[in-house]
């Protein structure tokens, strides 16, 4: 009887032990899940890279367990924007949706909206210039045309996971006026994204050379110093020099800054011959050939005639510039006192 009573009271205590245990491991349970709830905070700024929103997308705070526990991840509150795009939630809906699984904020935000915005990749201005082009030419546009899309035109975006591609859903083109309005969607083949409208500019062009480095008077272009450049056709009219070999050679008239346009009044064949400076001049016909000193009364560049004066006879001249300090005579009658002017050979 003694042993059964001991054994009993032996059960009770450890019994209760047990159920000690379990309620202290209940309440530091519930204290740890509450201190985990308490630090619950809802994000009123709000990038998301998904088609969905999600309470996980909005709120922070959270441990992954309690995350786990009420999965969160899987709860779908909203539709995201388009990539690139924001839009707004209300505060309201979202702790409506909390509180149905037993979340409660600490704090309530001060803002009554959440704004939501999607991230994405941007299609870049150029690559949507080539393609509006392509198309153009594929219609009988000059492959030398070049397009321009508006300053203020929409930034296309598409999702961070999609290809940068485009549609061109409509395009049309004024040739007369050099203007384009085209329909674009990206990424390319997805029927369910945007349609945005993009207007630009369309004009031929022409290759015309540019220096490549400054230039100051009297400097002399050579193969290094040209770079190749498209400029509009309309700005190739007005005395702009197109032909690179038409440089080659020539004196800058004056100070021309890297990257400058060339135009004809800018440009002249180098001095040979400065005025008042000695020139050798030589004379040649068949059997005979003469040279005196002569001194230049005027600048000539190479093929120019230009007056010079015997430094012994002081008779004067007109011969041909052929290199510096250098000049040809083929007619010497004028020194005899014919009257028809002196033609000059080449050196």
């Amino acid at each position: 009887m003694a042993d059964t009573t001991l054994i009993r009271a032996s059960w009770h205590s450890r019994f209760g032990t047990i159920n000690r245990v379990i309620f202290f491991t209940l309440v530091v349970l519930l204290l740890s899940l509450s201190q985990a709830a308490a630090n619950l905070r809802l994000e009123t700024r709000v990038s998301v890279d998904s088609n969905e929103v999600t309470l996980a997308d909005l709120v922070s705070g959270l441990s992954p367990a309690m995350m786990q526990e009420h999965a969160l991840d899987r709860i779908i509150v909203a539709a995201a924007p388009n990539p690139g795009e924001s839009r707004t939630l209300l505060v309201s809906t979202i702790l409506r949706a909390l509180r149905e699984r037993g979340l409660e904020l600490t704090a309530l935000p001060a803002s009554k909206r959440i704004r939501l915005t999607r991230t994405g990749t941007s299609i870049s201005p150029s690559m949507i210039e080539r393609e509006i082009k392509s198309h153009l030419i594929e219609r009988g546009a000059p492959a030398s045309i070049r397009v321009e899309i508006a300053r203020n035109a929409p930034q296309l975006y598409v999702a961070t996971d999609a290809p940068q591609s485009i549609d061109i859903v409509d395009l049309r083109y004024q040739r007369k006026r050099g203007r384009f309005l085209a329909k674009l969607r990206a990424p390319a083949g997805d029927v369910s994204a945007p349609v945005h409208e993009i207007t630009g500019l369309v004009y031929e062009t022409v290759m015309v050379p540019v220096l490549a480095r400054a230039m100051h008077r009297g400097d002399i272009i050579g193969n290094s110093d040209i770079n190749m450049i498209r400029l509009r056709a309309s700005q190739s009219n007005r005395g702009v020099v197109t032909d690179k070999s038409e440089l080659l050679g020539m004196a800058v008239q004056r100070y021309l800054s890297a990257g400058a346009v060339i135009r004809q009044n800018d440009i002249d064949p180098p001095l040979l011959v400065q005025k008042g400076e000695l020139v050798i001049v030589h004379f040649s016909s068949p059997g005979l050939r003469l040279t005196t000193q002569t001194r230049a009364l005027e600048n000539g560049a190479r093929g120019a005639l230009i007056r010079v004066v015997n430094t012994q006879t002081n008779r004067i001249l007109e011969a041909n510039v052929t290199a510096p300090g250098r000049a040809e005579i083929i007619n010497l009658a004028p020194a005899f006192g014919e009257a028809r002017p002196i033609v000059a050979a080449s050196r």
